[in-house]
């Protein structure tokens, strides 16, 4: 493989949202475009939207997404006749409809599962329009996925054959802080803690299960650490927890290491940053893992099966497994300390720096 000119290591990203808005993907595609930077790429950010929509009116809707695709058809148009320019061009979601440049690399990204499994039997005109680009947005280019159960589903409903490329965690930032303390908490907690992290949202990440769990579980103090999205509810009747609001990077490596154990209830997760940041501040995870992209092939291994439920509806299996927790500090704590050596083998920022140039450069390999 020759090297590359520094005027040659010119990169495109293309996406819906600029990279470090709220969401994990946007924090997904900052960590890409620090990493190309770091390498010596050169990065051109383009964006269909400044910001995630509001409107919460019909009209208001509809209006955002033809205006979005009226910004996917430009910035695609451009691209398509000048982007020769670039080593490579990365799109993702739908906005790689458009861009169709001769001669350059191109690589694009499928973010969830939601096209899969959610919109799967869903027959809308908007979602049969959403498949459609999808669809589109793939065709003869090097699609490229976070996990396998992505690709699973996108060879399932779209013929694709991905490369999966799992999302890097920063293990430099995110590990154990020994005795730390949070000011958020009250000072005469004596009991075990439990976290959730993530938005409150009772369809898609299990918040309504949460709830159940909160109520049944008094051994237990609740640190809540809530991010966008809807304002948590439900809470009224509950007690024996703390609610904390869009924690910082900052602050997050300290809200893992406080805690006994994180709890993820979710029902449907394209990777799920929650669970590995976790790991890497070596604080179990309980969780159903046939759900979560990015703790399935960790959690596949025996040892970690007491932290295991088979359905994310399961309050049963949750409990068993919080009490499991709370009563086994010691082998809780070697689970947590395995789980994070397997989290900085498989999740490292150096490979996967190293996997995104074979990608950039050209290296059509399906599986890396």
């Amino acid at each position: 493989m020759s090297e590359l000119t520094d005027d040659e290591k010119t990169v495109a990203v293309f996406g819906v949202l600029p990279p470090g808005n709220d969401g994990g993907y946007e924090r997904f595609l900052l960590d890409l475009c620090e990493s190309l930077e770091d390498d010596g790429y050169s990065v051109d950010i383009y964006s269909a939207r400044d910001k995630p929509v509001t409107s919460s009116s019909t009209f208001g809707k509809i209006l955002s997404d033809i205006t979005l695709m009226c910004n996917v058809l430009i910035y695609g148009i451009y691209l398509t006749l000048f982007g020769s320019r670039y080593q490579a061009i990365i799109t993702s979601d739908f906005v790689g409809t458009t861009v169709w440049t001769p001669n350059v690399n191109r690589l694009h990204l499928y973010t969830g599962t939601a096209l899969a499994d959610e919109m799967g039997d869903n027959m809308s005109p908007r979602t049969i329009a959403l498949k459609t680009l999808y669809w589109i947005s793939g065709q003869r280019k090097h699609v490229v996925v976070k996990s396998e159960h992505v690709s699973t589903a996108l060879q399932e409903v779209y013929g694709f054959q991905p490369t999966v490329l799992p999302n890097p965690i920063d293990t430099d930032h995110f590990y154990n802080r020994e005795s730390v303390k949070l000011e958020e908490l009250p000072e005469d907690i004596d009991k075990p803690i439990g976290l959730y992290v993530g938005r409150w949202d009772d369809e898609v990440k299990g918040t309504d299960t949460l709830r159940e769990i909160i109520d049944q579980n008094d051994e237990v103090h609740w640190l809540l650490a809530v991010g966008g999205g809807q304002e948590p509810h439900g809470l009224e009747e509950l007690s024996g927890y703390t609610l904390m609001r869009n924690v910082s990077q900052e602050v997050i490596p300290r809200v893992y290491s406080i805690s006994s154990f994180t709890i993820i209830p979710s029902r449907t997760e394209g990777f799920s940053y929650v669970a590995v940041e976790s790991l890497a501040c070596e604080t179990p995870v309980i969780t159903c893992s046939e759900r979560i992209p990015s703790i399935k092939p960790i959690y596949s291994d025996e040892v970690f099966s007491p932290l295991c439920v088979s359905s994310p509806d399961s309050i049963s299996e949750f409990e068993e497994s919080i009490n499991w927790v709370v009563n086994n500090p010691g082998q809780s704590e070697l689970l947590g300390k395995r789980a994070q050596r397997e989290v900085a083998d498989r999740y490292s920022f150096d490979r996967w720096q190293q996997r995104l140039d074979q990608l950039i450069v050209g290296k059509q390999e399906h599986q890396i």
